[in-house]
């Protein structure tokens, strides 16, 4: 869902994540960092079952596929195990798929779209594609989950076929295979020709379920390079109604989407054209369209004379929306500082808050990317100032809330130096071992030892060393000590601690995450 930054403050206030849909907006799970004993969590849990609304015949399922998802996170198996408990988990979904296609229950949702996004087999996508009947009726937006992983099965297998082999033995069941691959080339035919010939475009552009649909729709003709779906959206969305498609407040999730792939068929120039002539009344109504047409450029200097020309039109929503033009400005190494300034006077002035208040960047940046793009920018001295008004306990319980991530995007921004780093983490030195067995402290720990120099994961080490007992008897604790090598560090067995130190910086964090899941 796109978020309004309007809404941003309503995060920080105790108990409101009751008062707000989980679907519609996510971030009411966020708990205040000041508050990380908080019951904030308990309350969204409480409140997300009461609102699950699971068919009666669908209840084993769910059941089932949380059971397996939790043994799936916390074992190791190799493609062969998981392509096998995959295949056994969705054939519990057998001649369900029509309840599927309208379930009410988000938990389920995900998880049946965490399995399907995984599929290798056609069969299992043929009657999704089927239960879902996209020509007809549009998935429900509990539901758009589920579409989507089929979308991304549909577009994996159409790019290599020759990963969906087939394990049927018998030459009838081979023949099976070969009609469901039939029946799934047929069904993206007919689809693209319904949306192409058939279709009433604007209604479906605007529809509040069906947007969603659309909007993927035009991403998987855009993989598969079918020029004429995107002909066929640039030329209804930006031709000779352009204005009233650009200023509908409810088109922006299929524009931005048009205006992200109509580059690749060489008619990104028109589409931009048209949204910088009514630029005025789309950057107050639609600013996801100004952030879709940034997201599109490739041209340095067609984003620096686009940014130049919106100079006066630069408001709060349009600067931080899905973090579009900070990524722009990365990815060009350019405007880094003006973009700053712009962001922080935009904040200022909508908060009324001081660039100096690190809680004040909480509120406006912990959205999406945007705090991890600020933190590689060239020009980030006001974030660091801002990290810098914090007291020791204010960094500490911010460390261990669900903030977390915007430390660690400090300690893994390759712009930030290792004395800028060292320096935020002395004051977390003394309670490093509270961090170290805390779900979200041991996060930054693990960031740490990641991206963060000898020197600097060494004055750790030695605070943590001191609390070896206390590691050792806490299931998070124990997974710090050993892939700190702590044992090494405390027998002043330097080559081997450096090796563990090289390792761990290569590792994914796969291993930590689904600790922390289980806990």
């Amino acid at each position: 869902m796109q978020r309004r930054g309007s809404q941003g403050s309503k995060r920080f206030r105790r108990g409101t994540s009751q008062n707000v849909m989980f679907y519609e907006d996510r971030r009411s799970s966020k708990r205040s960092f000041g508050n990380c004993e908080s019951h904030g969590q308990n309350d969204l849990k409480r409140f997300k079952e009461d609102h699950e609304h699971v068919h009666p015949d669908l209840i084993e399922v769910k059941n089932f596929l949380s059971q397996m998802k939790a043994h799936w996170k916390t074992q190791k198996m190799n493609k062969d195990e998981e392509d096998i408990m995959i295949a056994n988990v969705l054939k519990q979904t057998l001649a369900k798929e029509a309840l599927l296609a309208k379930s009410e229950s988000y938990h389920l949702n995900s998880n049946v779209a965490e399995f399907l996004t995984r599929s290798r087999e056609l069969a299992v996508i043929a009657r999704f594609m089927r239960a879902f009947n996209i020509e007809k009726t549009p998935p429900q937006h509990k539901t758009i989950k589920i579409f989507e992983a089929l979308m991304d099965s549909v577009l994996d297998y159409f790019r290599s076929p020759e990963k969906f082999v087939s394990t049927y033995e018998s030459d009838e069941e081979n023949e099976e295979t070969t009609v469901m691959s039939d029946q799934i080339t047929d069904l993206r035919d007919r689809y693209f020709t319904f949306l192409t010939t058939e279709a009433e475009l604007e209604t479906l552009i605007c529809h509040h379920k069906a947007r969603f649909v659309i909007s993927l729709s035009v991403t998987l003709a855009a993989a598969l390079e079918i020029k004429k779906v995107i002909k066929k959206f640039v030329k209804h969305i930006f031709g000779n109604d352009a204005e009233r498609m650009l200023t509908n407040a409810d088109s922006f999730i299929v524009v931005a989407s048009v205006l992200r792939h109509a580059g690749k068929f060489g008619l990104s120039k028109k589409c931009i054209t048209k949204v910088l002539q009514f630029v005025d009344k789309i950057s107050q109504t639609n600013p996801g369209i100004i952030s879709g047409m940034f997201e599109a450029l490739e041209d340095k200097d067609e984003f620096v004379e686009i940014y130049d020309k919106l100079a006066n039109k630069w408001t709060f929503e349009l600067l931080t929306k899905n973090g579009s033009v900070a990524k722009a400005c990365a990815r060009f190494d350019i405007k880094q500082s003006d973009y700053s300034d712009k962001l922080f006077a935009a904040m200022t002035e909508r908060e009324g808050g001081s660039e100096q208040n690190f809680i004040f960047l909480i509120r406006n940046l912990s959205l999406g990317p945007m705090f991890k793009v600020i933190c590689n920018f060239k020009a980030q001295q006001k974030v660091l100032r801002a990290l810098d008004d914090l007291s020791a306990q204010e960094l500490f319980n911010l460390a261990c809330s669900s903030h977390v991530h915007l430390l660690e995007a400090v300690v893994a921004s390759e712009t930030i130096g290792e004395k800028v780093k060292l320096k935020m983490l002395s004051r977390l030195v003394e309670k490093s071992v509270e961090l170290a067995v805390d779900k979200f402290g041991s996060r930054l720990l693990d960031a740490v030892m990641i991206n963060c120099q000898v020197k600097t994961i060494r004055v750790i080490a030695a605070e943590l060393i001191k609390h070896k007992k206390t590691l050792l008897g806490d299931r998070i604790g124990k997974f710090i000590f050993l892939h700190w090598g702590l044992n090494y560090f405390e027998d002043n067995n330097k080559d081997a601690w450096n090796n563990v130190i090289s390792n761990s910086k290569y590792r994914k964090r796969q291993k930590l995450l689904s600790v922390l899941s289980s806990v």
